[in-house]
């Protein structure tokens, strides 16, 4: 009996060394760890910048090739400068991040921002291009109106530019004017850092009118293009991923002609990939997809995904909006139809450090205590009986 207590003493003993060096290891690691400094650069085309870091110590990192990514190790704690030079005719913003947590944030091409702590950190510079659109007219002075979506429209008189324009497909409209044929719609996509020009011809001459035999008018052919879009999931967690479904069924009687069905999105809240079915990403807001024809009951399906951006925070709700126009529908330019699908933003529970420390420094609380109590009723055996 005696040598079993001893061995029970014994083994806590061994056990409770054994916990508290691991303990003594893991912080003496974090204390000796470094972090590291990852800089990515995000575009909606091949282009990207080149930047030059200044260290708290006084060294400089420069990207002279415009990588899309790269890591600066070890790091130290201070301040840091980042200078930009963008493509041109680009806009930059760069965002600071260590974790989850945005540590600072700039819309330009410098930014100083401080390093508190050698955990891991993240630099993202994000350029935007835009374009120039020109609207003209034969003969000049004549009114119109642009239109991009349903936040970007202008208006005029031709000969009018605009300058700083994001990368939408735009659908111009002129005034009408008397004794004149009106211009049809004119719809053009802008490319990111492109041009593009309208022009207007009124025509104000007419032949003389031909007799014609009257026709019994056919009876309309209702078109109708249905739009479905789904998620796989209803909640997601930040930097999470998601995949969405999206399809147009024809309900109408006859082929669908010239279909452009788009997908509109906040990129502060996520980014895409994986786009199919050649989907064509347009600035960092929009997918489009151009289908030449969807036959009658005919149902066409694609799928992409969204990833949602670390700065999102639980309760959040992430808003994807599919259109869809074509010819016939609905008179040229206009919207047919519209659909919104949104996704909620959850927080899975987490565990840190600082409480697998604690609970690693109560066990060996609880061991030690036990130990002490062993020690003492054995004491207590070995004494002489009077």
């Amino acid at each position: 009996m005696q040598e079993l207590r001893a061995f029970l003493v014994s083994a806590t003993i061994v056990m409770s060394s054994a916990i508290i060096g691991l303990l003594l290891i893991a912080n003496s690691a974090e204390a000796q760890s470094v972090g590291s400094l990852h800089i990515e650069q995000v575009s909606a085309t091949r282009q990207m910048g080149t930047w030059v870091l200044v260290t708290p110590s006084g060294k400089t990192k420069t990207d002279s090739r415009g990588e899309s990514s790269v890591t600066v190790s070890p790091i130290e704690t201070g301040s840091y400068a980042l200078t930009v030079q963008a493509p041109r005719r680009s806009y930059a913003t760069i965002v600071v991040y260590r974790g989850r947590e945005v540590v600072d944030s700039v819309d330009g091409t410098h930014l100083t921002f401080v390093v508190k702590s050698l955990a891991d950190h993240r630099v993202v510079i994000t350029y935007r291009f835009f374009g120039t659109i020109s609207v003209e007219s034969d003969p000049a002075g004549q009114a119109f109106v642009l239109k991009g979506s349903d936040t970007v429209s202008f208006s005029g008189v031709t000969p009018a530019e605009f300058k700083s324009v994001p990368p939408l497909y735009y659908t111009a409209t002129f005034a009408t004017k008397d004794g004149c044929q009106t211009p049809h719609n004119q719809r053009r996509l802008l490319e990111p850092n492109q041009e593009i020009t309208f022009l207007g011809v009124y025509r104000c001459t007419f032949p003389a009118p031909v007799p014609t035999t009257p026709q019994v008018p056919e009876n309309p052919v209702e078109e109708r293009l249905a739009l479905h879009l789904t998620t796989n999931t209803q909640e997601m967690l930040p930097e999470g991923v998601t995949r969405f479904t999206l399809s147009a069924t024809n309900e109408g009687r006859r082929s669908v002609n010239d279909a452009q069905i788009s997908i509109h999105f906040d990129p502060n809240q996520i980014s895409v990939s994986d786009i199919a079915d050649s989907g064509t990403l347009i600035g960092d807001s929009m997918i489009v997809w151009d289908i030449p024809f969807i036959y009658a009951t005919q149902t066409w399906t694609t799928t992409f995904a969204a990833h949602a951006n670390s700065t999102l925070q639980p309760g959040d709700r992430i808003s994807v909006t599919a259109r869809a126009s074509a010819e016939g529908l609905v008179e040229d330019g206009a919207t047919d139809q519209e659909l919104t699908q949104t996704v909620g933003i959850v927080l899975l529970p987490q565990t840190g450090k600082t409480s697998d420390l604690l609970l690693g420094a109560l066990i060996s609380a609880i061991t030690l205590l036990i130990a002490t109590t062993i020690r003492r009723k054995y004491a207590v055996a070995l004494l002489p009986v009077s």
